[in-house]
């Protein structure tokens, strides 16, 4: 059997024992701190196993926090607080609170941006024999030697990739062939047919808008849709004389899209919530993808993606997650690495 190599390009008991009590003195003016790298009033939140619904009922009430959704693969759920309570007052009070096993923010990222196919000369990665593109002149070898690898295998429409971005353009010539169809969902009925709590997503998920239609209209600082260019990179179609061609000319792209280079909230364009990379995520596990592409980063360490990650690689599926970007030194002299 084939062994199938290729390199992608990533552009990371309210308990019977009792609990905390939320307080504020009577007139006290709150201090706001300046805007962090998360939503302010929204919160992560999962529970001790033993927890019932009546606890959790008890503790979401004593904050006053909505339920939004459950990320039932980790078990954690996602909460909106009233405008008068922060998310840094909200975990204070949970990591204090006996029946919740662990509490963070809603975190904000960021995203990072021999074939016939006639642009297939400019891309230095793939060959790189020391061609001139856009004037400069490229190292010859400084390649991933693609020409080599497909001489052994092109790829397979049988391999599922979620690419987790802007959303992906499918309609796009070169990758309207190897984009990811739901075979279990019926177009445009407004059932869920496959019973994933997701109606009519035939090719994937917009979390950001809540809808079936992960298409890419975003523009990124080169005046392409980011989500596009990744899959691009990972599946455009090879061979077809068309455009360019990726590392693999065939597969299966997944497009999830989890943010819009056009959508602007009250903090910055382009942030990305780590509530939607979670979902996206175990959309991408339990819809069969066997490779997920995160070309996102920032934020600080968190429990909860850890977590989903794990839950990905548990069931066999391979994340791949931007690192180089902010070109900082990981290594220095650590040679231990």
């Amino acid at each position: 059997m084939k062994r199938l190599i290729f390199f992608a390009v990533a552009l990371s008991f309210v308990s019977c024992f009792g609990s905390p009590t939320l307080k504020l003195a009577q007139g006290q003016e709150k201090q706001r701190t300046p805007e962090k790298n998360y939503v302010p009033h929204e919160v992560l939140v999962r529970f001790q196993s033993w927890a019932g619904e009546n606890e959790k009922e008890s503790v979401r009430e004593a904050l006053g926090a909505t339920k939004i959704k459950v990320i039932k693969s980790i078990q954690v759920e996602y909460w909106k607080l009233p405008e008068e309570i922060t998310a840094e007052e909200a975990l204070e009070f949970l990591r204090e609170t006996p029946s919740v096993e662990y509490a963070e923010p809603n975190y904000l990222y960021k995203p990072q941006a021999v074939p016939n196919d006639p642009l297939f000369n400019q891309l230095w990665y793939l060959n790189n024999s020391g061609q001139t593109v856009h004037g400069t002149a490229g190292t010859p070898g400084a390649d991933i030697s693609a020409t080599q690898a497909w001489n052994i295998e092109t790829g397979s429409s049988g391999i599922v990739i979620a690419v987790i971005d802007s959303g992906v353009a499918y309609d796009h010539p070169d990758l309207i062939n190897n984009v990811w169809t739901n075979r279990n969902e019926i177009p445009g009925n407004g059932i869920d047919d496959d019973h994933n709590d997701y109606i009519d997503d035939v090719h994937g998920w917009d979390f950001v808008n809540n809808d079936n239609n992960p298409s890419d209209y975003s523009r990124d600082v080169y005046g392409d849709g980011h989500g596009t260019h990744v899959a691009g990179i990972i599946a455009a179609q090879g061979n077809n004389g068309l455009g360019t061609t990726g590392v693999m000319w065939h597969a299966q792209i997944m497009p999830l899209q989890i943010f819009d280079l056009f959508y602007v909230n009250s903090f910055a364009a382009n942030l990305i919530q780590q509530v939607n990379i979670l979902l996206a995520i175990a959309y991408a596990v339990e819809n069969g993808a066997k490779i997920i592409n995160c070309s996102f980063g920032g934020g600080p360490y968190s429990q909860f993606t850890h977590d989903q990650i794990s839950y990905a690689n548990q069931h066999g599926v391979l994340v791949v997650i931007a690192a180089g970007n902010g070109g900082a030194d990981l290594i220095g002299d650590n040679n231990d690495t």
